[in-house]
């Protein structure tokens, strides 16, 4: 198996591409965050007092630039299978007010629309109609029944690709430090936070249950704010189920040739093809670490949405949430798993909700507000006495209709914690056109906007 994976990194040795920039506008911005974490450091011990910040010359920020860009592409191998998606769904059952009885052993797949043993079309409803349709394809001499849930549900290969590194290889506060600037850089900017990113689905090619090799590179490396005080944000390109062409660096430069554009990442073929916004900040100075960990909620700074909510479901994550996820994305930063680190050393009032935890909420309660508009519109037609046959046929459409997500965009403004109530809210258009887009955002127990999104759908 090693051997296997070294001579595929050796084939796919190849260098990344350059910037990627984004336009910053409300709610259909690009992902950036501007949280604060602590230095991470083994052993609960504060990072060492700086007498003076070190100060960055446009040298040092090409270097780091060029350092992060000159790595070579990294591959994780998984094969996936329905086992995580069952248990990520069991995991927030609880949460998401899902009864025991619904939590099907299936409920994170999602079932190919045509029945590969029988030649009638069969629309994907609600597991146990999908379970029900199956076995009586199989009973009808269709032949053996192979697995309807042959594709992971979309957002659901957050949980899969988990980082196969030893513990000793990994970035003191348990991270992965391919992400992390070198040249000695990465004992000023040790602080990590999850910002945000972009995420695009193909629809009609989903991730099938079979072995995978993404690949996942540098994409973007920018340098933000004053003297003393920049944040070093990094975008990471990762695509799934793509022939990924050639690429070359320039070390004359300092450039990727054939570098992808915003433009051209809209028609990229992959599966799924997502940017994943790390920002890495300074390392503190103690005392300011304790400042900033009895002040971390400042509620004179709540940034409040302008508008309501059509559905919105609210749940408090707790400690066992945060093992369960962690465990399931196989992610050891600390800033998840340690209370004590998390206030010692990050400077946080406790444990914080992962960032793709909140992504994969957001998208799950996007689907149930769905489905509980459709349940309303069915309800509506059958009180219409006067148009039963016409009803008929299009309830049955439109409960059978599966809400697909072509594109998301979000943007991780503030952390939420462990024990902190949180709300998801969704607000979608009226209608019932093509390519709709819907407003996804969470909200802390004081109302304070925490992250923010825009989700396009087919």
């Amino acid at each position: 198996m090693a051997a296997t994976r070294h001579s595929a990194l050796a084939r796919c040795g190849r260098h990344l591409p350059r910037l990627y920039h984004h336009e910053h506008r409300g709610f259909h911005s690009s992902p950036i965050s501007i949280v604060r974490q602590q230095q991470p450091q083994r052993g609960f011990s504060s990072s060492r007092s700086l007498a003076s910040p070190v100060l960055l010359s446009n040298t040092n920020i090409q270097d780091i630039r060029a350092d992060l860009l000159e790595r070579p592409e990294q591959l994780t191998f998984d094969t996936l299978s329905p086992t995580p998606s069952f248990l990520l769904d069991v995991s927030l059952a609880d949460y998401l007010g899902v009864s025991p009885s619904k939590a099907n052993r299936f409920a994170g797949l999602r079932p190919e629309p045509r029945y590969p043993w029988s030649s009638a079309a069969v629309s994907a409803g609600t597991e146990e109609e999908d379970d029900a349709a199956a076995a009586a394809a199989a009973a009808a001499g269709g032949g053996a029944p192979a697995d309807p849930y042959a594709t992971l549900k979309q957002g659901y290969h957050l949980i899969h690709f988990p980082l196969a590194l030893p513990p000793s290889r990994l970035c003191p506060d348990g991270t992965d430090p391919y992400h992390s600037p070198g040249l000695g850089w990465d004992q000023v900017f040790a602080r990590r936070m999850w910002a945000g990113g972009r995420i695009e689905f193909d629809h009609q090619r989903p991730l099938r249950l079979q072995p995978q090799l993404p690949g996942e590179r540098i994409l973007d490396v920018d340098v933000r704010g004053p003297p003393g005080e920049e944040k070093l944000f990094v975008n990471v390109l990762r695509e799934y189920d793509w022939a990924r062409p050639r690429l070359s660096f320039n070390h004359k430069t300092k450039e990727n040739e054939l570098a992808p554009t915003k433009a051209s990442l809209e028609g990229r073929k992959g599966s799924v093809v997502e940017v994943r916004t790390l920002v890495f900040l300074r390392k503190e100075e103690e005392q300011k670490v304790h400042a900033r960990s009895e002040s971390s909620i400042d509620t004179a700074k709540l940034i409040k949405v302008p508008f309501e909510p059509t559905f919105k479901l609210s749940l408090v994550p707790d400690r066992t949430l945060l093992f369960h996820f962690s465990a399931l994305s196989y992610n050891a930063h600390l800033i998840h798993l340690d209370e004590r680190y998390s206030q010692d050393v990050e400077g946080r009032p406790g444990l914080l909700v992962h960032g793709p935890l909140c992504l994969i909420l957001m998208l799950k309660v996007l689907r149930r507000s769905h489905r509980e508009r459709q349940a309303k519109k069915k309800e509506a037609n059958n009180n219409n006495s006067n148009n039963k046959e016409k009803t008929k046929k299009s309830s049955s459409d439109e409960e059978n209709e599966e809400l697909l997500v072509s594109k998301i965009e979000y943007r991780n403004l503030a952390p939420l914690y462990v024990g902190d109530r949180m709300t998801v809210c969704v607000r979608s258009p009226n209608g019932t056109g093509h390519a709709q887009r819907h407003d996804v955002w969470i909200e802390n127990q004081h109302g304070g906007l925490c992250v923010k999104g825009t989700v396009v759908t087919v």
